[in-house]
């Protein structure tokens, strides 16, 4: 359900909040969903399921291009607006855990 529900089509991004009933409720991405999803992703990955190393790859090339490579070198853009530009004001350090 968090594929179907909880991304962003625009940007391919988890969306910060999504209801029971697959209707986004924060339509930011911030970093660290994006970073569980991956950790989600490998988690599941061999378990008698789908082979989901492209989703995998897939989804790290995303948290690069949104989060981690528009930010200056050593830094990450924590929030990314619906339609894929930066709402960062800050760099939460509590978010490092996650990356």
């Amino acid at each position: 359900s968090a594929v179907a529900s909880g991304l962003n089509r625009a940007t391919g991004l988890a969306y910060a909040a999504v209801s029971r009933h697959g209707i986004p409720l924060d339509r930011l991405s911030r970093s660290w969903p994006q970073c569980e999803a991956v950790k989600a992703a490998v988690a599941l990955d061999g378990i008698g399921g789908p082979d989901l190393k492209p989703e995998i790859e897939a989804r790290v090339a995303r948290l690069f291009r949104w989060h981690i490579d528009p930010a200056p070198l050593g830094l990450w853009v924590d929030r990314i607006d619906e339609r894929g530009r930066s709402a960062a004001t800050e760099v939460p350090a509590s978010i490092f855990y996650h990356l």
